[in-house]
């Protein structure tokens, strides 16, 4: 039984990935290994591993550090944050910050938990948290991230203000969205598909439909907060905000 579920997973995940633009898809090192012959016990990594979405890690580095090198003792919050993809490159990449992933799922943390004990990464930790209402105090992090929140948040303005609540002044956060909802459903059908034919519980609890923001709501959406800087722009399927607090 259990060689039959990851044959179907594999199938399911080859066929998605065919389905994806280039430009739509980054793997981690462990999927890719995953995605090979693999004993019965890893059947269900590949599911949390994969990640169907651009690599913006060089955009984001360019984006909040000029320079291309933060300063040694940074705090990075990256809210739903998943199985850690954008955490773990981070705080690996640069282990003079401090890096925070804050996600909804447990077993999502539970898996970029993993990740980053693989890693060694002790400067990397997880947090089950509410990004609508974070526990965490005013002015608290340098630099926030975050890839694909708005497609599943049912409040985005709140989530906006918590943005600029817990960053300090002069701190910087970095959003990417996918700007359609054909391709930013996709992830999320697949995921759903998985734990549903698997009967597996994979901590996944969004819905199979995305919900993209135009062009005009992105930047509205930002605007809502008194930022020194806002920008948001378009590149091919997504879209980005770089904001910076006063």
């Amino acid at each position: 039984m259990i060689k039959r579920w990851v044959s179907l997973e594999d199938q399911i995940i080859k066929i998605v990935l065919r389905t994806l633009p280039t430009d739509s898809i980054a793997l981690s090192s462990k999927t890719a290994l995953s995605l090979s012959p693999r004993a019965p016990l890893d059947c269900f990594t590949s599911a949390a591993e994969i990640e169907l979405f651009r690599d913006d890690t060089e955009r984001m580095v360019r984006a909040v550090w000029p320079n291309g090198k933060p300063k040694p003792g940074e705090t990075l919050i990256e809210l739903g944050c998943g199985p850690g993809f954008y955490s773990c490159a981070f705080a690996e990449r640069f282990r003079e910050i401090n890096v925070l992933g804050i996600d909804r799922s447990p077993s999502q943390l539970k898996w970029a938990r993993e990740k980053a004990e693989a890693l060694e990464l002790a400067n990397c930790c997880f947090q089950n948290d509410n990004v609508l209402d974070l526990s965490h105090a005013d002015n608290r992090f340098d630099v926030l991230i975050a890839s694909r929140l708005f497609t599943v948040l049912p409040d985005r303005a709140r989530a906006v203000a918590e943005m600029h609540r817990v960053l300090r002044p002069g701190g910087c956060c970095f959003i990417a969205e996918p700007r359609y909802a054909f391709w930013a459903s996709i992830p999320l059908f697949a995921m759903w598909l998985l734990a549903r034919i698997t009967h597996f519980n994979i901590g996944y609890r969004e819905p199979s439909k995305a919900r993209v923001l135009s062009a005009r709501e992105m930047n509205r959406l930002f605007a809502t907060q008194p930022w020194r800087k806002m920008k948001t722009w378009q590149d091919g399927r997504y879209q980005y905000a770089l904001c910076e607090k006063r």
